[in-house]
């Protein structure tokens, strides 16, 4: 963990606080989000510097439970290259979390990715892009994601990706191996309060 974080039971029932303050992680996520760039946090929180505001967005980022939601995530391009289908995220929405990421709470980003799928076949009406996905499932060798892409990811033989960005168009992906890159820098987006009943919820 950085040196400029601390999880102590003692202080603020074990939330991430920054070292020597009470002030949690999760209050400057809260202010990014809301449009507060570093310089403003530091007049807000004067016994804050610069190095604990990008402690504390590295220390989100760092979260090791991640998923791309297909939902929201808005697509660039797709194109079809000799026999690979590749797939051009503007934004794929990345949700992080101790937990379960895209059921339990946790952090939103958004980031570039390219998905390339090998010995690809492409199907169904492209729209013109950029476009935000409406619907979309994941498959990795036949089994359902729910509309989630695990990150890191590992090449798998036969997965499928359906998408839907409105009423008339509609794509589908198939390849034997399936790779995905993340892009440039994530960016932080909103805390995530995870879902009311989810399989963790109620455990």
């Amino acid at each position: 963990m950085n040196e400029r974080i601390v999880v102590d039971p003692r202080i603020c029932s074990g939330k991430p606080v920054i070292r020597g303050t009470r002030i949690m992680v999760k209050n400057i996520l809260g202010l990014v989000a809301g449009g507060y760039t570093p310089e403003r946090i530091v007049e807000t929180y004067p016994e804050l510097t610069m190095q604990d505001v990008s402690a504390a967005l590295q220390y989100a980022a760092e979260i090791t439970n991640s998923v791309i939601e297909l939902h929201d995530s808005k697509v660039a391009s797709i194109r079809q290259v000799d026999r690979s289908v590749v797939c051009d995220f503007a934004e794929a929405y990345t949700h992080k979390s101790v937990g379960r990421p895209g059921y339990d709470a946790g952090t939103g980003w958004v980031q570039p990715v390219q998905l390339v799928f090998e010995d690809a076949e492409l199907s169904g009406d492209l729209p013109e892009f950029p476009d935000t996905i409406w619907q979309g499932e994941f498959r990795l060798n036949g089994a359902d994601q729910h509309g989630m892409i695990p990150v890191p990811f590992l090449n798998c033989l036969e997965s499928q990706m359906d998408l839907k960005f409105d009423e008339v168009h509609s794509v589908s992906i198939r390849g034997k191996t399936t790779s995905l890159r993340l892009v440039g820098e994530a960016r932080f987006v909103e805390e995530f309060p995870g879902l009311a009943g989810s399989p963790s919820a109620e455990s």
